[in-house]
């Protein structure tokens, strides 16, 4: 019995690694499409719960809670602004300040809708 536990323990774990890799080819895909050339981010990722199907991008939706993992790209250099995914799916680039790196540490970055609280 323990040996199933640990052996579905450590299916899972390989399939959270392989969406996650998915993941971040489709985001250094984004980033080359945006034609931004940055040599080295610091990459945060997190489990964020969101209350519909439509993650933090908002319209239409399915009414469950649904969890996803949110990226935050920070670019090692001098760089101002900072790139959010959701699921592995752009939503948006924000300056870095005091209120984004509070979500940030709290693991809760604002939707789309309500991004523009970090350019206040």
């Amino acid at each position: 019995m323990t040996i199933v536990v640990a052996v579905n323990e450590r299916m899972n774990n390989m399939i959270d690694i392989m969406d996650m890799t998915a993941d971040l080819v489709r985001i250094n895909q984004d980033i080359i499409n945006r034609r931004k050339v940055i040599e080295k981010y610091n990459v945060y990722d997190f489990d964020q719960t969101w209350a519909s199907t439509a993650l933090g991008f908002g319209g239409v939706g399915g009414s469950a809670m649904t969890t996803a993992r949110t990226y935050v790209l920070i670019p090692a250099s001098d760089e101002e602004e900072a790139y959010v995914y959701f699921g592995g799916e752009f939503a948006y680039r924000v300056p870095i300040n005091n209120r984004f790196r509070f979500d940030l540490r709290a693991h809760s970055m604002a939707s789309v809708a309500d991004s523009g609280r970090y350019y206040k």
